[in-house]
């Protein structure tokens, strides 16, 4: 069974795509002169499949059709063309690191500032937490962990929670006004 990746295969399938879809069904003599083009020059490529089908391959002629067909071939090159890098090389490459999941953050820089509600609630990456009315318009922290919350009230932690959210955290800061018993009642 062919490999998806072959080269050959994917010449196959291009010319198969460029006659079905496209209407370009070349004969099979321009088929050895297009594959020598096709690594090298996908511009040559085109010219040379319009010239194999009896049109013009001037660019300002038929510029839909030939820029349908230069899509066609950029996206059976993308598939068949490997990296001309060694492992080596990728290494070497400035800021490159290896494929693969990306570096976790560090949980200790997690923390946001919520003020509870008056029900005694807060809201963070849209899960919704009790903490109690006792705390209610008070300002808590709220730490992030791989698979929990906790919350606290200065140093002291008020609950520890499941984490059900994968979403990010957009706001850091508590935004609401809280006025301190300072300032008095009710305007």
């Amino acid at each position: 069974m062919a490999r998806r990746d072959d080269p050959e295969v994917q010449f196959h399938w291009l010319l198969e795509e460029l006659c079905v879809k496209l209407g370009f069904c070349l004969p099979s003599g321009a088929a050895p002169r297009l594959r020598a083009l096709l690594p090298h020059d996908p511009e040559g490529f085109t010219d040379a499949a319009f010239v194999a089908e009896g049109m013009d391959p001037d660019p300002l002629l038929h510029t839909e059709l030939r820029q349908q067909v230069r899509d066609t071939v950029d996206k059976h090159l993308r598939r068949a063309i490997r990296c001309p890098l060694n492992g080596v090389a990728i290494a070497k490459l400035r800021d490159g690191r290896p494929a693969g999941p990306p570096p976790r953050p560090d949980p200790g820089q997690h923390v946001v500032d919520r003020v509870v509600g008056i029900q005694g609630t807060i809201q963070v990456t849209g899960q919704k937490v009790r903490v109690g009315r006792v705390h209610a318009r008070k300002v808590v922290h709220v730490q992030f962990e791989e698979t929990t919350q906790t919350i606290y009230d200065g140093q002291a932690a008020i609950a520890t929670v499941p984490r059900h959210s994968t979403t990010e955290v957009n706001r850091f800061r508590a935004k609401h006004q809280i006025r301190t018993s300072s300032e008095g009642g009710a305007p």
